[in-house]
């Protein structure tokens, strides 16, 4: 995995990079390099109507008087 990652044909990460990282930003990196990487399906519209209706209206966090 060290060599992946530090060689110039790999990642090319510094070694202090590639010690730094999570397994999942190391898992992420080798999709992205192999082609493979399939993000995860977002939100749609249905699923935040659905919240919506669910939880109801609710104060803003960021701004309490909305």
């Amino acid at each position: 995995m060290f060599r992946v990652a530090t060689s110039p044909k790999g990642f090319a990460w510094s070694p202090a990079t590639f010690w730094a990282a999570t397994f999942t930003e190391y898992a992420l990196a080798m999709d992205g390099a192999s082609g493979r990487f399939d993000p995860a399906p977002i939100v749609s519209r249905q699923d935040i109507a659905f919240l919506a209706r669910v939880h109801g209206k609710r104060p803003s966090i960021r701004n309490p008087k909305n």
